[in-house]
């Protein structure tokens, strides 16, 4: 049997990358958040099993939104070479 990554590391691994790239000077077109918690996950779609480990390289393309109560909304898609492993939108405020 071989382990996969379960999905809510997939989640907290986004929003920490968002978080990092905060906190190392990188601009989003929305106002930064540096530490933030998840309000709701919208959506969550993993459509293949991520395998921890080997050479493999996941990228995980993050895109911000400003919501209307002050929080962000981060639509997040994780891929590697030509397949996608997960699309989520996630709602986030600052803690």
């Amino acid at each position: 049997m071989q382990p996969i990554t379960p999905g809510a590391c997939i989640v907290q691994m986004a929003v920490e990358m968002y978080e990092e790239f905060q906190v190392s000077g990188f601009k989003f077109q929305v106002s930064p958040l540096k530490n933030i918690d998840i309000v709701k996950v919208k959506s969550a779609k993993f459509l293949h099993a991520m395998i921890p480990g080997g050479d493999r390289e996941f990228r995980y393309l993050i895109t911000p939104k400003a919501t209307d109560q002050g929080g962000i909304q981060l639509q997040v898609v994780v891929t590697s070479d030509d397949v996608t492993y997960a699309k989520l939108s996630l709602v986030c405020k600052e803690i």
